[in-house]
């Protein structure tokens, strides 16, 4: 799984072959199966960005103008060729995050024990402090990792999910306040989604007062201009920065990135006068939160890429430039996942799949039932053994402890119940993501499992 779902990159990855040599190719894909190894979303954006742009003009990717180094992209406006750049991709991520290496730790445990990651929560507590070096910063109330065991996940926390295997279906919460450590770690039954974060609703990485030179973006910037500057390229010089999950290109205001993101950029673009531009690109939500999408809407996009442009002292020159980065997110695909979600699911229980419709479905009921609509990825999972029939059904909510007897929330055991069999089955590809829709249509009570029943009409007769 990965920010574009995997049937997309790899419609990307062939419409790139026609363009790129064998060996560009083979590196491409080689990188998108090194995905979950890595858990680095480098080459997804790579193949992503350098196909948007080969569909506004012509692209070359490592093109040699004789220089001790190559740029990634080369390009050149079918209907103009004075209109031409060379840029660099470069992505930045937010490494060495302790809520994010307890998260995961807490992940490996949950699953270790068979529970589902995706009931729990964590907020963790945060203070405001001020650095010598680099000014206002937000501390986590967080141990190292070498203190996990003995502060966090001791006997306290066993016995916390022995209470949650016994009784899985309540709200239950872990929680630790001291001076060094202030913790909480909630399990809610009914929630789709899991989530991390602090109490001040910080991301711990982000800096009131960030030093505009020692940060990720700043470094990854300085070294793509390092390099394009020995390609020997004569023409505007730019760099795409892209998100890997890290909160400066994460966090937006109504205006776009914050504004300690602009001062970084602009900061840069002062000092590396021969950089002509700089791209954010950035994957934005488009529903608040997924609760808040109406049902019939669940299926529909829920993010979309954003594109900032910085212009550098020369830009005049290539004005052009504003005209691709307007149109280069209309011709990206939908991502199915913001690039936060997209690293932790590499890091989750299926890396190598894309993200599947499994645990959702749809019925409709009149006197009967209708219709059935589940994930066919779920189904062939069951029938090939991947998944037992238990987890089949609990991951559906089909069986839940404490129902009155004779009543059911699976509705295939409804419709046996009503003696009725499949009448139609129908497939809904996709193939802008991971998974297809598998409906099932019920007829009227059979005989074939249920009691003979009168004619509904009159049935002619010889005396």
């Amino acid at each position: 799984m990965a920010i574009f779902s995997r049937r997309t990159l790899q419609r990307l990855a062939d419409e790139n072959a026609t363009f790129l040599s064998k060996k560009q190719t083979r590196k491409h894909v080689d990188g998108l199966n090194r995905m979950n190894k890595e858990r680095s979303l480098a080459t997804e954006w790579e193949v992503a960005v350098i196909n948007a742009l080969s569909k506004l003009g012509n692209v070359v990717h490592e093109k040699d103008f004789g220089g001790s180094s190559r740029g990634d992209i080369y390009f050149e406006a079918k209907s103009n060729p004075t209109e031409r750049f060379l840029a660099d991709i470069t992505t930045i991520s937010t490494k060495d995050d302790p809520l994010e290496t307890l998260w995961d730790e807490l992940r490996r445990i949950v699953e270790k024990r068979g529970l589902r990651m995706n009931a729990f929560n964590l907020r963790v507590g945060a203070v405001k402090e001020l650095d010598d070096r680099v000014g206002s910063r937000v501390r986590l109330k967080v141990p190292g990792r070498s203190r996990f065991v003995q502060l966090i996940f001791n006997d306290k926390f066993e016995k916390f999910l022995s209470l949650l295997s016994e009784n899985n279906n309540d709200i239950q919460s872990y929680e630790i306040n001291t001076h060094e450590l202030e913790l909480k770690i909630e399990y809610n039954p009914t929630q789709t989604f899991s989530s991390s974060g602090t109490y001040l609703n910080l991301n711990p990485d982000y800096v009131q007062q960030y030093p505009l030179t020692h940060n990720r973006l700043y470094s990854a910037m300085e070294r793509k201009a390092y390099q394009l500057k020995r390609t020997n390229f004569n023409g505007p010089l730019g760099i795409i920065v892209c998100d890997s999950d890290n909160s400066l290109l994460s966090k937006v205001s109504s205006a776009g990135l914050s504004r300690t993101t602009d001062e970084i950029v602009y900061s840069f673009l002062e000092e590396e006068q021969a950089i002509s531009f700089v791209i954010l690109v950035g994957v934005h939500h488009l529903w608040a939160d997924y609760i808040d999408i109406p049902h019939w809407a669940r299926d529909k996009e829920r993010y979309e890429v954003a594109f900032y442009l910085f212009k550098g002292k020369n830009f005049d020159s290539a004005s052009y430039i504003q005209r691709l980065a307007q149109l280069a997110p209309r011709v990206l695909p939908k991502p199915v996942q913001s690039p936060k979600n997209a690293i932790n699911w590499l890091k989750g229980r299926w890396p190598s799949e894309g993200m599947s419709f499994r645990g959702g479905y749809e019925m409709v009921l009149g006197s009967k039932v209708n219709t059935i609509k589940i994930s066919a990825r779920a189904l062939l999972e069951l029938l090939s053994g991947k998944v037992s029939q238990q987890e089949f059904l609990e991951l559906h909510d089909f069986t839940r402890p404490g129902l009155p007897e004779h009543t059911t929330r699976n509705p295939f055991k409804l419709a046996m119940g009503n003696f009725q069999l499949f009448s139609k089955l129908s497939l809904r590809k996709s193939d802008s993501k991971d998974d297809d829709w598998i409906t099932f249509e019920f007829g009227e009570p059979d005989p074939a499992i249920g009691p003979f029943r009168e004619p509904t009409s009159k049935v002619n007769a010889s005396d």
